[in-house]
């Protein structure tokens, strides 16, 4: 029989970022740094998307806008208040339900209500300061403020209603210039639609108002899709094939950031998950860098020679292969399994050693892997020894340091 010894490996937090620096070629504390962001941001970008999503019913569209409206409005009323204007009964809502007729009118034409009142309670308190001012300062200048101040606090009378001509070109004048040909002739359409005669004014007027809305939402969500998209591509700038990334999935997933940046694509939860996998992958590959490293200089200074191991001429990341001094005809192959977190050890005997050598060596691997164990347990890794499995004897083909001896697993105490 033959035994294999799998321990349960954790990486803090500090052991991970210092392997990721080694992986990407960069200071620890940025390679966490930017791995960090793309959790922090696909986390923060599906929260957004919840919320969007919640919105999406008409009817909760409208009753946000009312709501939003609503503190608005008190907000400027409190401001002529402190002024000491005189209200404006336009800031004040109609009874009913958020979503009635009569309250999606208020609320359609309260924004010209509300910035009237900012304006006028900004121009009070700016002639009320103007007067204090000019008490202090030579005559000629006072004379300037005063009359600078009276012009100013001349405009506290409400002013008139605008007509509906003039509101239906403020609505429209409000579409965000980065709305799409799409949005705009929807914009366009809302307002070709308004019945001037009947009373249909107000009702199209807020039709016209829901398209600006709707266009603005979206193009709001572009420009911080964009931002979002462009700090993801910085954040996997780094990462390389040779980091264990699929070629097509990591260039695939640069291309359709790109497009998101230059507004061309949407930000979806596709490709999200395609560059938190990545991230993943990454970090995969990182903790079993970090902890073969770990694990191969603690081995070397316990008097271990090791060397990564090959497949078909090329290094296999969390793959190493230790031979002592001590006993020259044996090997022990060390395996970091990414997915599962654990790393596995077995011990080799080459086909030409005596058997007699075989209890020696698996009590020296023992004690030695041991010892790792305990000085790796106070550098940045939890290491937990969960079983031993035993498996039959085997003879299998070793080229290990160029050679072509064969070496057979043997029962074993670790």
């Amino acid at each position: 029989m033959s035994s294999v010894t799998i321990m349960s490996v954790g990486v803090e937090a500090a052991a991970l970022a210092s392997g990721l620096g080694r992986l990407l070629a960069l200071d620890p504390a940025e390679a966490a740094a930017r791995n960090r962001r793309i959790c922090e941001l696909a986390a923060a970008r599906r929260a957004n998307q919840r919320a969007m999503d919640a919105a999406r019913e008409e009817s909760e569209r409208l009753a946000r806008r009312v709501i939003a409206a609503r503190v608005r409005a008190a907000g400027a009323a409190a401001a002529l208040k402190a002024a000491g204007l005189s209200a404006d009964p336009a800031l004040t809502a109609p009874t009913g339900r958020q979503t009635s007729p009569a309250v999606q009118s208020w609320c359609g034409a309260v924004d010209t209500a509300i910035e009237s009142a900012l304006a006028r309670a900004s121009s009070a308190r700016a002639a009320a300061i103007a007067r204090q001012v000019a008490q202090a300062v030579p005559g000629a200048v006072r004379g300037k403020l005063v009359a600078a101040a009276d012009a100013l606090a001349a405009q506290e009378g409400p002013p008139d209603k605008p007509a509906t001509e003039d509101r239906l070109v403020r609505i429209i004048g409000a579409l965000d210039a980065g709305a799409t040909a799409a949005e705009s002739a929807v914009v366009h359409r809302a307002a070709q639609a308004i019945e001037w005669t009947g009373g249909g004014a107000e009702t199209g007027l807020l039709q016209v108002r829901l398209a600006v809305q709707r266009a603005n939402d979206a193009a709001a969500r572009r420009r911080d899709d964009a931002i979002v998209a462009a700090q993801l591509l910085d954040a996997i700038e780094p990462y390389r094939p040779s980091h264990g990334l699929a070629p097509d999935r990591l260039e695939s997933a640069r291309r359709r950031l790109a497009e998101v940046v230059a507004g061309a694509a949407v930000l979806d939860e596709a490709l999200l998950d395609d560059v938190e996998a990545l991230r993943a992958a990454v970090e995969a590959a990182a903790s079993a860098h970090a902890v073969t490293s770990a694990f191969t200089d603690v081995l070397r200074e316990l008097g271990y020679e090791a060397e990564p191991s090959f497949s078909v001429g090329t290094a296999e990341a969390g793959l190493l292969t230790l031979t002592h001094p001590d006993h020259p005809d044996h090997l022990v192959r060390m395996r970091m399994d990414h997915k599962t977190g654990t790393v596995a050890s077995r011990l080799y005997r080459g086909a030409g050693a005596g058997a007699d050598a075989d209890e020696e060596a698996e009590t020296q691997w023992c004690d030695h892997l041991s010892q790792a164990i305990d000085r790796l347990g106070g550098s940045g890794f939890t290491i937990t020894p969960i079983r031993v499995a035993h498996q039959d004897i085997t003879t299998l083909p070793a080229t290990e340091k160029g050679t072509t001896t064969q070496h057979r697993r043997i029962e074993g105490k670790g």
